[in-house]
């Protein structure tokens, strides 16, 4: 059974150790850990930590409206809706400002889709610009640290909206 909660302090490494096997050192360098105190809900399985989301307050989003940050669920369980349900209750929290949600996406170049098709239509969200970055091969700072970093590698980061 999955348990949902916000994230706590207590909580960093295996956060740490989440965002390593979804995104390497990207997600960390990129100040994902910093804070952790109620920034994530989280999905718990067997008390160990397999899924995170968040949602920035306006005030710390790159966009005019909230933003969807750092998204991921260990492989093992993938595909049983913890995104879905812990992104439903981050929404439900939100002020009734009707300030929109986004999210930058990933994708990579062999996809025509992003890892979260999914789970941005079920939200209702959909795309606003496609390819609004390419990420080519040293991409940034990071790109060695990333978990798909190969030779020609390169991605797109796609963003979605959903009117609220």
């Amino acid at each position: 059974m999955y348990i949902f909660r916000k994230s706590t302090p207590a909580d960093k490494a295996e956060l740490e150790k989440l965002f390593k096997e979804n995104f390497g050192l990207f997600a960390i360098n990129n100040g994902a850990l910093n804070p952790t105190k109620n920034r994530y809900q989280i999905a718990e399985y067997n008390n160990k930590i397999v899924a995170a989301t968040g949602i920035l307050p306006i005030k710390k989003s790159e966009y005019n409206g909230y933003e969807i940050t750092w998204t991921c669920t260990n492989i093992k369980h993938r595909k049983k809706g913890l995104i879905v349900t812990m992104l439903q209750k981050a929404e439900a929290e939100l002020p009734k400002d009707y300030k929109p949600l986004y999210c930058s996406c990933w994708r990579l170049k062999d996809k025509k889709e992003i890892n979260l098709s999914s789970v941005m239509k079920h939200l209702g969200m959909h795309c606003l610009i496609k390819e609004r970055m390419k990420f080519k091969y040293p991409h940034n700072r990071s790109c060695s640290e990333c978990i798909y970093a190969q030779k020609g590698c390169y991605c797109y980061c796609d963003l979605y909206i959903k009117e609220r």
